[in-house]
């Protein structure tokens, strides 16, 4: 799978910022977070984003404090999908995703008789039974 995201925010009294990343990435006050969101309305870690082949999805970690996604509210331990264009509400700041980009490989079933293009993560062609071991890699499609 090739995958990556695009986040961009601006911090109070700074200039317009920008993170990409290709698997995980978390947010919030302490210095350990990839975005680090000075203000006492954020957790020390309040949200993990989590990419992955099923999409990006926010996790929201903090104890007491929620997450906006637009005007839908993700309550401490909950999650929730996320797609481009989306807006985060995190304590007083506004994240964009202004980039996301999932491409999963497929693959080719080895039975002559069948030979359907199957997705990457699949053990057998769900069409036939054969085993994928054998089986011809595909170029990606974008998700």
């Amino acid at each position: 799978m090739d995958a990556h995201a695009t986040l961009t925010w601006t911090p109070a009294h700074s200039q317009p910022r920008k993170c990409t990343f290709t698997s995980v990435c978390d947010i919030g006050r302490a210095p350990s977070n990839r975005i680090i969101l000075a203000s006492p309305k954020v957790s020390r870690h309040h949200v993990r984003l989590h990419l992955s082949e099923a999409g990006l999805v926010l996790h929201n970690h903090s104890r007491s404090k929620g997450v906006l996604i637009g005007s839908d509210r993700v309550a401490p331990g909950q999650a929730a999908h996320l797609k481009q264009g989306d807006r985060l509400h995190i304590g007083d700041q506004v994240l964009s995703v202004v980039s996301l980009q999932i491409v999963v490989g497929t693959l080719i079933c080895s039975k002559t008789s069948c030979g359907k293009s199957v997705p990457a993560d699949q053990r057998d062609c769900p069409w036939c039974g054969t085993s994928m071991a054998f089986a011809q890699t595909q170029p990606g499609t974008r998700l």
